[in-house]
């Protein structure tokens, strides 16, 4: 199946057995219910953060303002061990209240691992997929549809999703030597001399 927006909507409106459109139409209602459904559960698989979306920035404050501006696209922000949180497309400091940076923040503090919305033609095949399956899944369950499909389709995702996550660890290339639970573990057994 090619990755496109029609493509994604014509497979959606095939799983509630509506006919294919030749071009996407923002006015129809099922286009729009399609598009929704896609948005939707993209953003929610794709939050999660995988080997594909992964991105770490170097920010700084912008000098007339002194807020920190995040990519576009991006989903979520992590910098470990700081309060700054992602709030709209701006860094935050929860602690001080304030999207205002000062020329005194270090650098260092602004290393921003972000989780990026990738577009539909961008997406990996396998997160395309599951993302797909998830929206076939929202518009059966929404439109209270054959529960025999619904069920085939949770099949479906159980292997769509283990896949992912087999394509995640094997990019990552993790091991459990590799978390902070056996680091801890480790840590706290006895030395032998």
């Amino acid at each position: 199946m090619e990755q496109t927006e029609l493509s994604v909507v014509n497979a959606l409106l095939e799983c509630i057995e509506e006919t294919a459109i030749q071009a996407i139409d923002r006015t129809h209602p099922d286009v729009i219910f399609a598009l929704n459904a896609w948005k939707e559960q993209s953003v929610n698989i794709q939050s999660m953060g995988w080997w594909y979306n992964r991105e770490q920035y170097q920010l700084s404050p912008d000098a007339r303002t002194g807020e920190v501006f995040l990519p576009s696209g991006t989903l979520a922000a992590d910098l470990a061990g700081t309060t700054y949180v992602k709030r709209g497309r701006k860094l935050y400091d929860k602690e001080l209240h304030s999207f205002i940076f000062d020329s005194n923040t270090p650098a260092e503090d602004l290393l921003v691992d972000c989780i990026m919305e990738w577009k539909i033609e961008e997406l990996p095949p396998s997160v395309f997929r599951l993302i797909l399956i998830d929206c076939k899944m929202a518009i059966i369950t929404n439109r209270e549809q054959d529960q025999v499909k619904l069920q085939m389709l949770s099949n479906e995702r159980s292997m769509a999703y283990a896949n992912v996550q087999k394509e995640n660890l094997d990019y990552m290339d993790t091991s459990a030597f590799d978390t902070n639970k056996f680091r801890l573990f480790q840590s706290t057994q006895p030395r032998r001399y």
